[in-house]
């Protein structure tokens, strides 16, 4: 039994480890809050725009998780209530990234499937 636990524990700190290198660099690269942990630069400047909206998102749902392998200041804390609160965050961009490619995937169906095709109520050219 001990032996699944240190093996699962192995695993979350892998698991975690990848979520801190995707966070910081959609902080760093994407939202251009800050440069990252891995020395990437934004394309956008720290004074640039919609800088609040942009420090709001890397604050909460990109924040970095609690208890990183960096030294990362985050909202939420090292027990049961902050791991849940930020697997909430995380599944929020996961269903924001699905819904996205849904749409699209619906969008590209509709463009191929006649969306260009004469109708049968038009006169036959």
């Amino acid at each position: 039994m001990r032996r699944f636990k240190k093996a699962g524990q192995v695993m979350t700190d892998k698991l975690g480890g990848i979520d801190d290198v995707v966070q910081d660099m959609i902080r760093s690269k994407i939202l251009g809050v800050k440069p990252g942990m891995m020395g990437q630069s934004s394309p956008l400047p720290e004074k640039g725009p919609l800088k609040g909206v942009r420090r709001g998102l890397a604050n909460t749902v990109f924040a970095p998780r609690g208890g990183n392998q960096y030294d990362f200041t985050s909202p939420y804390e090292s027990n049961r209530a902050g791991v849940a609160a930020m697997l909430g965050m995380r599944a929020l961009q996961a269903g924001a990234v699905t819904g996205a490619g849904v749409t699209l995937a619906n969008l590209t169906s509709a463009l191929r499937g006649g969306g260009n095709q004469q109708s049968d109520t038009q006169l036959q050219m």
